[in-house]
């Protein structure tokens, strides 16, 4: 019984931690609506994408030479980064990489171990309660 319970609780912290990698969080916003959006700061404009969605920041200019920037999860690999009319899209796969600025404020490692650590106090919770509750010390 105890092993089972061991097994079970290894499935649940694995399922957690796998699951979080599947939604990309991306920057969404476009220099249309937001004044910020093409140099930053970004204000609270962060999204999770659907799962095998990539991060994406296009660049074009419009008819009347206006440029607009539009940040937003995107189905494209990195690798297919492509012109659009007189623009261009440039595609990454990390968490939040569609930042104007790659070298400042890019808050990626800090979610994983977030993330990490949410799952072992878990587990931690889990045996404690367990020994708790079945008087096992």
């Amino acid at each position: 019984m105890e092993i089972r319970s061991f097994v079970i609780t290894i499935l649940i912290v694995a399922l957690t931690i796998l699951q979080s990698g599947e939604a990309k969080r991306c920057y969404v916003c476009d220099s249309r609506n937001s004044s910020t959006c093409a140099d930053g700061p970004l204000n609270g404009t962060i999204r999770n994408c659907p799962a095998g969605l990539n991060c994406a920041t296009c660049n074009y200019r419009v008819s009347n030479g206006t440029k607009i920037t539009v940040r937003r999860c995107y189905f494209m690999t990195p690798d297919d980064s492509q012109s659009i009319g007189s623009g261009d899209c440039n595609m990454c796969s990390e968490e939040l990489c569609n930042y104007p600025s790659m070298a400042n404020n890019h808050p990626n490692t800090a979610n994983t171990v977030t993330i990490s650590m949410a799952a072992l106090g878990c587990l931690v919770s889990f045996w404690a309660i367990r020994f708790v509750l079945t008087d096992s010390y």
